[in-house]
């Protein structure tokens, strides 16, 4: 490979490691501004996962999240306590618990939507970006990526 070709692919590499961990600590202290400020990354995703699907039980978050059902427990009894979310035995099936957002869970999720919805609005300012094919393209080569590496999983 060329050196030319290696220093590329290191500012590549460079700039989505510090695209992530900006976009982390952004949505952290975006979060925070809001009013939410005891919630850990992942809890917010489970929150997130959850909102995603009707009625869901538990066993359905830890397989949309790809984690293990002792995961989950621990996570929506933290989020309990803190009063994002309650778990509910079906009616008519005991032994299947359920999960309901409070509304300052809802509220979470909610910001952490409007977030991205900032982040998106600022990156598409400039016209050309939304019709930038190459650029589209790689984008989705990015998501395929993501997606066969859950797949793996």
């Amino acid at each position: 490979m060329a050196k030319s070709t290696i220093s590329q692919r290191e500012l590549i590499n460079d700039s989505f490691t510090c695209l992530f961990q900006k976009m982390h600590v952004l949505e952290d202290y975006y979060l925070k501004q809001k009013g939410i400020k005891d919630l850990s990354s992942n809890e917010l995703r489970i929150l997130d996962i959850t909102t995603q699907m009707q009625c869901p039980t538990m066993g359905d978050i830890a397989h949309r999240s790809r984690l293990s059902n002792g995961t989950i427990t621990i996570t929506m009894s933290k989020l309990e306590k803190k009063g994002y979310a309650q778990r509910i035995r079906d009616e008519i099936d005991k032994r299947i618990v359920r999960v309901k957002l409070t509304p300052v869970g809802l509220k979470a999720v909610r910001c952490r939507k409007k977030f991205f919805e900032e982040l998106i609005d600022h990156a598409c300012e400039d016209q050309h970006i939304v019709s930038d094919e190459l650029l589209l393209s790689t984008l989705k080569k990015i998501s395929e990526f993501f997606e066969g590496v859950k797949e793996e999983l």
